[in-house]
């Protein structure tokens, strides 16, 4: 490979197949040498790349990321405490079905059919739109008709199963199964709402102990502000039902 330099009329032909190769190793080092002190120099003394603040960006990621955390684990309790608040109230399931005069093995399947979307509930936690008093019925409604397909299962065994055994209908009069199952249901999402209120003004808290950090970052200061707002909106529309 050769390079000519014109200087002063004179040319000059280098070649580096000429060079020997520990020379050329040398020169390919030194290169590389000054390339990482050049990254380096601009990793630890350059504030800005165009209009980006490395330092500005790094410590509002690590904000966000400690919010978020903060957030995310008042969910997490919430769930828990759902899911104790539907444990607890497995005396008042199963007081239910005793009335019925049914064998104990059949109290708690009935009792268990009940329960178990109320805590598959509690894992999705989507309290906060479907306890909307617009929409707290549909959803009440809607746990009503996963525990009657289970009921209506645990009625036909236990036809099948023993003779003279019967459990009512699903439907009938006001103290019809339905009925029961329905207040106890709308007594439960009471308890919910209470704790999704709870959790609502928590987490309004941890956002503003976060704002002022935003002061001067326009696109995360948004998003707090937004959060706040839509946690003050959802203990509005919930506390309608009363704490």
């Amino acid at each position: 490979m050769r390079f000519f330099l014109l200087q002063s009329g004179a040319s000059v032909d280098l070649n580096l197949s000429t060079i020997p190769f520990a020379n050329l190793v040398a020169v390919l080092i030194a290169l590389m040498l000054f390339i990482i002190l050049a990254l380096f120099f601009v990793v630890k003394y350059v504030k800005k790349i165009g209009p980006i603040d490395i330092n500005k960006e790094h410590n509002g990621q690590t904000l966000m990321h400690k919010m978020n955390r903060e957030k995310d684990a008042l969910d997490d309790q919430l769930r828990l405490r759902i899911r104790l608040i539907t444990s607890l109230l497995k005396t008042r399931t199963n007081n239910i079905f005793y009335q019925l005069k049914a064998c104990p093995v059949v109290v708690i399947a009935l009792s268990n059919s009940v329960r178990t979307p109320l805590y598959n509930s509690a894992s999705n936690n989507h309290f906060t739109t479907v306890l909307t008093p617009e929409k707290k019925d549909d959803y009440i409604d809607g746990l009503l008709r996963s525990i009657q397909d289970e009921y209506d299962a645990i009625r036909d065994s236990v036809e099948a199963c023993s003779k003279g055994d019967k459990l009512p209908d699903w439907e009938g009069d006001k103290n019809s199964m339905k009925n029961k199952i329905r207040e106890f249901l709308v007594g439960w999402t009471q308890e919910v709402v209470t704790e999704v209120i709870k959790t609502c003004l928590q987490k309004i808290v941890i956002y503003e102990k976060y704002l002022p950090e935003f002061k001067n970052d326009d696109y995360r200061k948004g998003i707090v502000v937004d959060n706040i707002n839509k946690n003050k909106n959802y203990v509005a529309l919930l506390d309608r039902h009363g704490r």
